[in-house]
């Protein structure tokens, strides 16, 4: 099958015992990390406890104690971390003076000046594929007065703040950053009242965010909306989060391609065991 982005997906069944075996050798001691699909892996942990307590106990070959997961090498070439962009509702009415004025705290700001709003998009996510380094990068676009900036840290500036409350190895992330320091520390939008204001959108599709964040910008009368372009989470991060035993901050990873739903289907079935 083809999915909407042209990408093919075939699947084949494996039986033989003496390859299922080996398989099954070979990850014995390995760790799995959850890239994507922690919500599954969830509803799984608890559908298995709702069955416990209707039924009295799960033997360890019931097939409530399995689910479907797809696996990839963390090496793979093919595998892409896509960035997950944020539509920030700033409450009120907010200039670019207002917002450079905060972000020069923690970050050397340069205009992007010249350019249709498209071209000057399109140029902000090209600064943001050249660039190199440690640093954290934004690139941050302000609809209502068509602006557009290009973000970079400033040495550890965000990172003594973060320090407080953040373990390194979420210090080091952009989206830990955006939302712990820029978002919280620099302009008191702390993750509790962003989501119950509703006051931060999310979008993989940089053109699709830029779409809504111009309609709003036009349209809203007590809220500034502004786009933070975000580079994608390199996999070594999350993998170095992981085994710290923590959990990736919500809409930090977007892998793809992702596989078709509905490909396989996994019947559960009561007296079924599960060798």
């Amino acid at each position: 099958l083809a999915d909407n982005d042209g990408n093919l997906h075939t699947v084949w069944a494996i039986t033989e015992r003496s390859t299922l075996n080996k398989v099954k050798d070979l990850f014995r001691d390995k760790s799995l990390y959850i890239a994507d699909g922690h919500h599954r892996y969830t509803t799984a942990l608890q559908y298995r406890e709702l069955m416990a307590k209707q039924i009295g106990s799960v033997s360890p070959e019931s097939p409530v104690n399995f689910t479907m997961m797809c696996l990839t090498s963390m090496e793979d070439p093919g595998l892409s971390v896509l960035p997950t962009h944020r539509l920030v509702r700033f409450p009120g009415s907010v200039s670019v003076a207002e917002l450079t004025k905060e972000l020069s705290q923690g970050f050397d700001i340069e205009e992007i000046k010249g350019a249709s709003r498209e071209v000057l998009i399109g140029e902000l996510l090209a600064h943001m594929d050249e660039s190199s380094g440690d640093n954290t990068k934004y690139c941050l676009y302000h609809p209502g007065e068509d602006r557009g900036f290009y973000l970079n840290s400033i040495g550890d500036v965000a990172k003594k703040v973060l320090t407080e409350t953040q373990p390194e190895e979420l210090q080091e992330l952009d989206v830990v950053v955006l939302s712990e320091y820029v978002l919280d520390h620099l302009f008191g939008l702390g993750n509790e009242r962003c989501a119950e204001e509703k006051l931060i959108d999310y979008f993989s599709d940089p053109d699709e965010g830029l779409d809504i964040a111009v309609k709003e910008s036009i349209a809203s009368q007590d809220k500034t909306p502004v786009l933070f372009f975000m580079n994608p989470t390199p996999v070594t991060q999350v993998q170095r989060v992981a085994d710290r035993g923590l959990v990736m901050p919500h809409k930090s990873t977007y892998f793809y391609p992702k596989i078709l739903t509905g490909l396989v289907m996994n019947k559960i079935i009561a007296d079924e065991r599960v060798s």
